[in-house]
């Protein structure tokens, strides 16, 4: 899946981002207790505004060690995600 949008809301307990897919599909991003998870919403809509009703992309448990905090090059490689070429992710 490719990512053309990318902002970090929180680096760590937990690491989380949101992000756009090309299709305009949200996209939410979260490690926390060792467990990553990617969930897809419908298109032209955020996370707070469709509550937790996504769909489950990817998710993978028992990747403890980590003290919640992962870098977005570490995520990309886990769930097989890409990011646009011309793609910087933000963090605020």
């Amino acid at each position: 899946m490719k990512l053309i949008e990318l902002t970090q809301t929180s680096s760590r307990c937990p690491a989380q981002w949101d992000g756009r897919r090309e299709d305009g599909c949200p996209v939410y991003i979260r490690f926390r207790h060792g467990v990553l998870s990617v969930e897809i919403g419908p298109p032209k809509t955020n996370y707070i505004e469709c509550g937790h009703d996504w769909d489950l992309w990817f998710e993978a448990d028992g990747l403890g060690g980590f003290d919640d905090e992962m870098p977005i090059e570490q995520v990309c490689g886990l769930a097989r995600l890409t990011l646009a070429e011309d793609l910087r992710p933000f963090t605020p």
